[in-house]
């Protein structure tokens, strides 16, 4: 006779506050460990998209801040997708905007306009009387966004920078031609996590070399202490000593637990905004290549609305 094990009521997950401590611990931890640290620490980012704390900051403020939100190319969008629901289930007015919504091979990205994109921008803000506008913007959004405070200094403490647009890894990854096979082993990741692009590798690869000539094109105009990550890796900048002179009142870095790059920035920005709330996300990828797409940027959005609202 089949004897069955007696089935015992799970106990209720308590998931811990992310500290420096944490981050520091992360990095020390031997790779064999990696997995089952980041199992044990982590899954907070994944517990309920991560929007408790933010969730109890916004029912004690009678008065909710506008958030403009600007995303990248395309495979930021689930970020925005979720952020929107939430914030306006909040009571929060949500104005987004893209060029591009999602990837696709008609994409002629290296026709975009910078200049008609942020006069959008300006437009729509000014438009509906946002006097206490937050605008978070990831990716490509952050050129738009740094475009935005060159024009208008009056948005440029207003501006948080998230996601790629401050992973120095990124811009490493354009250069080698976004060769995605050679990092990534897509029968090892669930399809959830690729999503559409799984079939769209080749042409990903294609397309990045003239992402990455438009970017340079227009970076060509910034002030040398406004270039990031692309110029940084493509023209051999040192980054870290000349961080960029724009407040923020939020940064947040995402890359590799093993990137000595990303750590040494990581520490210069906290040096040079020590008014700023500087977070460093550690071994998180960006957009469709993300182990868990969602997690990352409804943290971020945690811990904006946090900065924004404490």
């Amino acid at each position: 006779m089949l004897k069955f094990a007696k089935r015992t009521k799970k106990k209720k997950r308590v998931f811990p506050e992310i500290s420096e401590n944490h981050i520091q611990a992360y990095f020390e931890t031997p790779d064999e460990n990696l997995n089952r640290y980041q199992n044990s620490v982590f899954p907070i980012y994944s517990h309920a998209f991560g929007f408790e704390d933010a969730r109890i900051h916004l029912n004690k403020n009678s008065h909710n801040p506008a958030f403009y939100l600007v995303h990248g190319l395309g495979a930021t969008i689930h970020f925005f997708f979720e952020g929107t629901l939430f914030l306006k289930e909040h009571g929060f007015e949500v104005f987004t905007h893209s060029k591009r919504g999602e990837i696709s091979d008609k994409d002629d990205l290296t026709g975009l306009d910078v200049e008609m994109l942020v006069d959008d921008m300006e437009k729509q803000i000014d438009r509906v009387g946002l006097q206490e506008a937050h605008i978070i913007a990831s990716s490509f959004g952050g050129i738009l966004s740094l475009r935005l405070a060159e024009r208008r200094p009056d948005f440029a403490q207003s501006i948080t920078l998230i996601g790629s647009f401050l992973n120095f890894n990124w811009g490493l990854e354009h250069e080698v031609g976004f060769d995605v096979l050679k990092r990534v082993n897509p029968n090892k990741l669930p399809a959830t996590d690729l999503g559409p692009f799984l079939p769209q590798m080749q042409f990903i690869r294609e397309r990045s070399t003239k992402v990455m000539q438009y970017v340079l094109k227009e970076y060509e105009t910034l002030p040398v202490n406004k270039l990031f990550e692309y110029v940084s890796y493509l023209k051999k900048m040192d980054y870290t000593q000349n961080p960029p002179k724009i407040h923020c009142p939020l940064l947040i870095l995402h890359g590799e637990q093993d990137n000595v790059v990303t750590m040494k920035a990581y520490k210069t920005l906290k040096e040079t905004y020590r008014e700023a709330t500087a977070i460093l996300l550690p071994n998180c990828g960006h957009g469709p290549f993300l182990s868990k797409p969602a997690t990352l940027y409804t943290e971020i959005l945690r811990h904006a609305t946090q900065s924004v609202l404490a």
